[in-house]
């Protein structure tokens, strides 16, 4: 109890009631206060009510109560004290999770604190884990859940991240766990080459892709190959190596023909020099002379200009100039011999059996006349004599005749060894001589004076000593020659001579005294052609003082008015043979032997024919020789109305007797078989018919193929 001095030093000097004395007591002393109802728990859902029991002298008061929340005092509530009893609310919103001590200082406004403890109060508000970034799935921090709508459990490990979260999508090294499973997804570098693909595998304990073989980014566009990474060298060989997303343009088989343009590595076809054109790469035909390098060789197919006059063969060669232009190279293969510098399309036509201007008409020379000289070109000439003066310079030349040349009184002498020849055919007028081996082919030869001796001799040809001329395909026709020879009417071989024809055909010549078609001292040889309509003495068609060898020739209307309107072989000691030869309707004036007369020559005879125009007279035989005739399928046909024909036969008795022999031989109605005189010089007289007879020397050879006499 406090003094009534201290009373009066709180209320002062002034008096006062005995109301107003206790009231003032009141509030000088503690309040007595008694917790009535505290609570044991709390809720951040609900406040916490508590009540107090007050001295009921304090009804009417009110009380200023402090909580103390863990020591730390709070806000100051005033609080009315009704019939004694006092109720505070504490709010908990501001609480923080977990148990409480709580108490109270309840006082009057002026007056000392009592303090009150509560006991201590257990949490029961209800909490939930707090979903921060709204994925779905609540991280670590917990919230207040008086609903209970909040998740109970803490799953997401990154609740700041919505992308983030159980069963989310774990992106590739991006640096977070968007599964929450604690592990990365990183890229894998599979080749070793320093960067990643897209492999990816899984990495616990950190989400960083920095250890080895791992990456956080996939730049390698083929992690199966060490070669190929960002940076890398391109390699050429249609791969991406450097990872860019584009091969270098020399990499692009742009044209799909399976090359490219760069150097490439083994197994990658390179070289390929156009790539917008799948023609052209390596190993591609190369087209001639088409200005394309299509096998990207570096060159062009061109062809091969031997002689140079700008236009090329069928044979090419490789050519560095695209064009062809280069040294015996040309774009085209047009020259039709590529061996004459002369010979090209549209060149000048020469008189040289050569289409000059490689045409396939026939030849049409500006002049009748060319002569070829070896290694030359041919040089164009309108006379005979300008061009055998170019000829007679060369050591070997070529005279070459188009059209009718010559003159009929000339003689033209060829000098040097080569050839005459004509093309079509041409007519040559005047007189061949041979100073030299000659070739005569193509020609028609009218004959001229012939070549003077004492007399002329040779009126078409004349074949000198020591020289050899082939006569191929030529034809002699003096029909209207104005001259008249001694000898040869269409040629004349001198002794050491020789001629040798193919194809020979001569007519209408005429001689003064010996062969009317041909007079031979030499040695001539006729394979094929014809003797026919010439004229002389002796040797209608031939007369000869050497061997002749005939085959294949018809020898027909030739006259003699001596002997031989056929052959007079003047030949004493030689062999004549004579092979598939028809003689024909050959006319003798009043001398013997109208076919064939041949002195005491020995004669072969192998399918040789004789068929006179008219019956013989008794002195007229189809054959006279004292030399031994060897026949083989001699054939004797007798003209019509006639009924013999006689073989005037060698001496078939005596001491220069000489064999008749005759194979497969047939005789047609009655041969008559006479031997001539021995010892006669001249013309022998037919002594007796021994057809009949036996004779010894006279054999038609029995067995196969006998002789057969039709009567």
């Amino acid at each position: 109890m406090r003094s009534i001095w201290a009373v009066l030093a709180l209320v002062g000097c002034a008096w006062v009631s005995p109301a107003d004395e206790q009231a003032a007591l009141l509030r000088a002393e503690p309040v007595d206060v008694r917790l009535v109802d505290g609570p044991s728990e709390w809720s951040a859902c609900r406040d916490v009510a508590v009540t107090l029991e007050v001295d009921a002298r304090l009804d009417g008061e009110t009380l200023q109560i402090t909580p103390v929340l863990d020591g730390l005092a709070g806000d100051v509530q005033a609080v009315p004290v009704d019939l004694g009893v006092a109720s505070v609310v504490l709010s908990t919103a501001a609480w923080t999770p977990g148990p409480r001590s709580v108490g109270l200082l309840v006082g009057l406004a002026e007056g000392p604190r009592t303090d009150v403890e509560l006991d201590e109060l257990h949490d029961l508000t209800p909490y939930g884990y707090v979903d921060a970034d709204g994925d779905g799935a609540a991280g670590s921090v917990q919230a207040v859940d008086c609903e209970g709508l909040l998740p109970q459990t803490a799953t997401d490990c990154d609740d700041a991240d919505p992308a983030a979260y159980p069963g989310g999508p774990e992106w590739v090294a991006d640096g977070v766990d968007g599964d929450c499973d604690g592990e990365e997804l990183c890229y894998v570098d599979s080749d070793g080459d320093g960067v990643a693909g897209e492999t990816t595998a899984t990495v616990g304990g950190s989400l960083d892709c920095g250890a080895a073989g791992l990456h956080d980014t996939a730049d390698d566009c083929d992690d199966s190959d060490p070669d190929v990474a960002p940076g890398a060298p391109e390699r050429c060989d249609g791969v991406d190596s450097d990872c860019d997303g584009a091969l270098d343009p020399g990499e692009l088989d742009a044209d799909g023909d399976g090359y490219v343009t760069c150097e490439a590595v083994a197994g990658v076809l390179d070289g390929d020099c156009d790539d917008a054109d799948p023609s052209r790469h390596p190993g591609a035909a190369e087209l001639v002379a088409n200005g394309v390098d299509d096998d990207c060789d570096g060159s062009e197919l061109c062809y091969v200009d031997s002689d140079q006059d700008g236009f090329g063969g069928t044979e090419t060669t490789a050519g560095s100039d695209l064009t062809c232009t280069g040294p015996h190279l040309a774009s085209v293969d047009t020259d039709c011999d590529d061996a004459a510098e002369g010979v090209y399309p549209g060149a000048v036509e020469v008189c040289d059996g050569v289409l000059e201007d490689c045409s396939t008409e026939e030849e049409e020379p500006t002049e009748p006349i060319g002569v070829v000289i070896a290694g030359q070109p041919a040089v164009s000439f309108s006379t005979m004599e300008a061009a055998l003066t170019l000829a007679g310079s060369a050591s070997s030349a070529t005279v070459h005749i188009c059209d009718a040349v010559g003159d009929p009184d000339a003689v033209y002498r060829l000098e040097a060894p080569g050839g005459l020849i004509g093309h079509g055919s041409p007519e040559l007028a005047g007189t061949i001589e041979s100073d030299d081996d000659l070739l005569l082919e193509g020609l028609r030869l009218v004959g001229g004076p012939g070549v003077l001796s004492t007399v002329a001799y040779g009126g078409a040809l004349y074949v000198s000593a020591a020289t050899v001329v082939t006569a191929v395909d030529v034809e002699i026709d003096c029909t209207n020659s104005p001259h008249l020879v001694q000898g040869g009417g269409g040629i004349f071989v001198q002794a050491g001579g020789v001629l040798s024809a193919q194809r020979l055909d001569v007519h209408g010549c005429t001689s003064a005294a010996f062969g009317g078609a041909i007079d031979n001292r030499g040695t001539l040889t006729i394979d094929g052609g014809a003797l026919y309509q010439n004229e002389t003495q002796r040797g209608g068609a031939i007369y000869s003082l050497d061997p002749i060898h005939l085959t294949g020739v018809d020898i027909y209307e030739n006259v003699a008015s001596a002997q031989g309107a056929g052959v007079h072989l003047a030949a004493t000691d030689a062999v004549s043979t004579l092979a598939g030869v028809v003689f024909r309707d050959n006319e003798l004036g009043s001398g013997n032997d109208v076919d064939i007369y041949a002195n005491e020559a020995d004669l072969e005879l192998t399918d040789v024919r004789f068929e006179p125009v008219s019956p013989f007279s008794v002195s007229q035989r189809a054959i006279g020789t004292r030399g031994a005739i060897t026949a083989t399928r001699l054939e004797m046909v007798p003209s019509a109305g006639d009924s013999s024909i006689d073989v005037r036969v060698p001496v078939v008795n005596g001491p220069d007797a000489a064999p008749f022999l005759c194979t497969d031989c047939v005789f047609e109605a009655d041969t008559t078989f006479r031997q001539m005189s021995e010892g006669s010089d001249s013309l022998p007289e037919y002594v007796e018919d021994i057809s009949t007879g036996t004779y010894a020397q006279i054999e038609c050879l029995q067995g196969a193929g006998a002789c057969t006499v039709t009567p």
